[in-house]
């Protein structure tokens, strides 16, 4: 028999096992749905006014197929998780799976997953929220998969609002959601950040489209508070297009430790949208453990040399770097101070990106563009300084910055 009212639901969930629901009519749920025994909830239409529709507590259960439509609007409330399913950190649940829904208008999050292991949110479809489209906390081998997450909208008042996240709920290492996927998911609009962690560990994001984000993925500390970093997360093979975004477009793919270092692989990502804000941004990193490259935006783009007192640009090709990866090209041409120096003179600075040398780098001759002009040994310091070395006296011909290195 199909379930067609509030109190036949509350009878069938008491029991567990398999409850189905009839999708032709819309129940009213003016309580939470507690879930304590595995279940199978296989349809149904609902509406809820305030809190949770369904509070799960109980390992194997199925929330398939199911309408959940809060009230919306523009007030945050964060008891309001349309499915919440809660375990705890000695005894998580485990065999969580939401698939084939359709949620929308909650005043805070759609769906909470909080101490869950093996568990997975797919093929959903969830639109109008005020906190988070699909919220993990502190989870283990968590799946969000093939979901179509739109219009996160900023509540009255609040700064943030997340479609997809990976965070914790003891702020400490050991709580840190681990191993988790976002594969697949169409993310679109979001007034904060598309595809976040808060200090996930192996946390992978791939195959995502996330367009018109303020900010795109963001793998990242935190607050200041917040003790864990980002570690050995992946971003790899997504589309991340800031256009349209309702709040200026701010970072496409953004790692950032805190305290502590972070580390990821950040590759084959298309990112667009970005460019008048920062297509990529990474921020206290682990270099050893981290590989940004082969983006189609380069982790910095040509970017204008800080040239030193005394030193002027070529007027036509000013003198730039550029980072992709673990390598530093250069372009453009300086022209020495007036009276000619001697010796190995700073000609400027890079940003830190660049001055990854844990020893001074030589990466390229340079002669001056006339053919009186002398010799010079362009290098790099270990802080970014960057050096001319001549064997004598300059001249003031423009000299060319031609060459690169490889980040050690």
């Amino acid at each position: 028999m199909l379930i067609r009212t509030q109190a036949d639901l509350q009878a069938a969930l008491r029991v567990g096992g398999d409850v189905a629901c009839d999708p032709t009519v819309v129940i009213d749920l003016t309580e939470t749905m507690p879930i304590g025994l595995p279940t199978r909830l296989l349809g149904g239409t609902f509406t809820v006014r305030s809190g949770p529709a369904f509070h799960v507590s109980s390992s194997d259960v199925e929330i398939a197929a199911v309408s959940i439509t809060g009230p919306g609007g523009t007030t945050l409330n964060t008891a309001q998780r349309l499915i919440n399913a809660v375990g705890t950190q000695a005894a998580p649940l485990t065999g969580i799976t939401v698939r084939d829904c359709r949620l929308s208008g909650s005043m805070s999050d759609s769906v909470w997953l909080e101490w869950c292991v093996d568990s997975s949110v797919r093929g959903c479809v969830i639109s109008d929220f005020l906190n988070s489209g699909v919220l993990v906390v502190s989870g283990l081998r968590v799946s969000v998969a093939d979901n179509a997450i739109s219009d996160g909208h900023l509540a009255t008042g609040a700064v943030n609002v997340y479609g997809i996240s990976f965070t914790d709920l003891l702020n400490t290492a050991s709580a840190r959601s681990t191993h988790c996927t976002a594969t697949g998911n169409q993310v679109q609009e979001i007034d904060w950040e598309g595809i976040e962690t808060h200090g996930g560990n192996g946390i992978v994001v791939t195959g995502n489209t996330v367009t018109a984000c303020h900010r795109g993925i963001a793998l990242v500390t935190g607050n200041t508070n917040r003790v864990a970093a980002p570690t050995n997360c992946v971003t790899s093979g997504n589309l991340v297009d800031g256009t349209g975004a309702r709040v200026t477009p701010d970072i496409g793919v953004f790692l950032a430790g805190g305290s502590a270092p972070a580390s990821a692989t950040i590759t084959g990502n298309t990112i667009a949208g970005y460019d008048s804000a920062q297509p990529i941004s990474v921020i206290n990193w682990n270099r050893t453990n981290t590989t940004v490259a082969n983006n189609s935006r380069p982790h910095v783009p040509w970017s204008n040399v800080t040239l030193a007192t005394g030193w002027t640009a070529n007027a036509t090709f000013h003198p730039q770097y550029m980072v992709d990866g673990n390598t530093v090209s250069f372009r453009g041409g300086v022209i020495p101070p007036t009276g000619g120096i001697s010796g190995h003179p700073v000609i400027g600075s890079l940003a830190a990106t660049a001055a990854w040398p844990t020893q001074r780098v030589f990466f390229a001759t340079t002669k001056g563009s006339s053919a009186a002009a002398g010799i010079g040994v362009l290098n790099v310091d270990v802080d970014g300084t960057f050096r001319v070395d001549y064997g004598s006296t300059s001249d003031q011909f423009t000299y060319w910055l031609t060459g690169t290195y490889l980040a050690a």
